[in-house]
């Protein structure tokens, strides 16, 4: 009777400690994918312009020089200095507009067959879509040097691409509206529409500031970026903490000649949409096996929920508990294999080494790094006890639960 206590207790204690370590490596995984999306949360658009946006929705149809407007808008600014997902800031960057306001960005499937351009540009069969059209229609009216001829083409524009019903059946409504309202105005900043960047900065994520001077007396929030130009991608952004020490203690701006991590930190950003680069391909092979390690890391949870409401409801079943015990150690044991294989660790210790972020940015990097030896820890520790509790259960099985039987001599 001893020894069957200390059996049923061992199996129970064995259990939840892989009940454990398993709910902790699904956690791990969760925590590494959101880590992982996180790096190119604040990489595209301009992420403190979206905030305010979101911020002062109630209060948008008021005018700027409103006192309620203003005051609201003073409120929302004072929000991002404490908001840390939009501290992390990486080094480089596309321009604001880029995969934004290009048309293969702004049409969807649900929006009408005219809106994207068709066929390849330049060759026999294309053909500008919609927000092609506009795009043209307004670089000719800038282009334009007879002043009535201007004025002509810009009615045209005001009535074919910026009346305010114009987009209201298309998915991408509100940028589509943005991205027309800018263009007139100072051009779109992608590198299909500029080879040069502004004198303004306008191509870059602008601080957020009130427009009218308030007694509050704060200075003025600094913009932290500015736009460059590679001959290999084009306009891009880069932030002006990525700097190399220079001659008489000042700082230059890195290049791909003065910062041996500059191409890495290029390549991840991705500027021209095309993952070609190896830091791009990682990136995004580490967050496909993410999303892995959450699925197998939830079918291990399940197998182990599985394995208690058997040893609770069906005790004798020796067999099917440890089959359980078998598919479990197998999925958890995967999991651990494809990260250990796969490469993430490599990818995110690169991240750190060429420190591509700002301050708060690589701590996220460290976070993640952190994440994914925590997961293969705590993969591997509920796979092989998994893997231990098999054999228990096929020779255990049956009689740790019950009373114990007496043999009857009859005769």
């Amino acid at each position: 009777m001893i020894k069957l206590t200390l059996r049923l207790v061992l199996v129970i204690s064995l259990l939840l400690f892989i009940l454990g370590t398993s709910v902790a490596s699904l956690v791990w995984a969760a925590l590494l994918h959101t880590q992982l999306k996180d790096m190119r949360a604040n990489i595209e658009g301009d992420p403190e312009k979206r905030a305010v946006d979101e911020c002062m929705r109630d209060f948008e149809n008021l005018p700027p020089t409103n006192s309620v407007y203003q005051d609201n808008l003073g409120k929302c600014i004072s929000k991002l200095d404490s908001n840390e997902p939009l501290q992390r800031l990486p080094y480089i960057r596309p321009t604001v507009d880029e995969r934004r306001c290009d048309p293969a960005n702004l049409c969807t499937s649900d929006d009408p067959k005219s809106c994207p351009d068709k066929g390849k540009f330049g060759g026999f069969n294309y053909e500008p879509g919609e927000v092609t059209k506009c795009y043209n229609l307004m670089d000719r009216a800038k282009a334009a040097l007879n002043t009535q001829t201007r004025a002509d083409l810009l009615d045209i524009v005001d009535s074919q691409c910026l009346g305010s019903t114009r987009w209201d059946e298309y998915h991408h409504k509100v940028q589509l509206k943005y991205c027309m309202w800018k263009h007139k105005q100072s051009g779109i900043c992608t590198n299909a529409a500029r080879t040069r960047c502004p004198q303004d900065d306008s191509c870059c994520p602008a601080a957020q500031n009130v427009a009218v001077s308030t007694p509050s007396g704060k200075p003025l929030r600094r913009n932290k970026y500015v736009c460059q130009k590679s001959p290999l991608v084009g306009l891009y952004c880069q932030h002006e903490e990525f700097t190399v020490p220079v001659s008489s203690g000042n700082a230059s701006l890195c290049t791909a000649v003065t910062c041996p991590t500059f191409a890495w930190c290029r390549d991840f950003a991705d500027i021209p949409g095309l993952c070609l680069g190896d830091a791009c391909e990682n990136y995004t092979r580490s967050l496909a096996l993410s999303v892995v390690f959450i699925a197998l890391a939830s079918c291990g949870v399940i197998c182990d929920l599985i394995d208690v409401a058997i040893l609770a409801t069906c005790p004798a079943s020796a067999k099917r508990k440890t089959y359980i015990n078998l598919v479990s150690a197998g999925l958890k044991i995967s999991g651990f294999l494809v990260c250990l294989s796969g490469g993430i660790q490599d990818f995110t210790d690169a991240a750190f080494a060429n420190k591509c972020f700002n301050a708060k940015g690589s701590k996220l990097i460290d976070n993640t790094r952190t994440s994914v030896a925590n997961f293969l820890a705590s993969a591997a520790l509920t796979g092989i006890g998994s893997f231990g509790l098999a054999p228990m259960s096929m020779r255990w099985g049956g009689i740790l639960v019950g009373l114990p039987y007496a043999r009857v001599r009859y005769g």
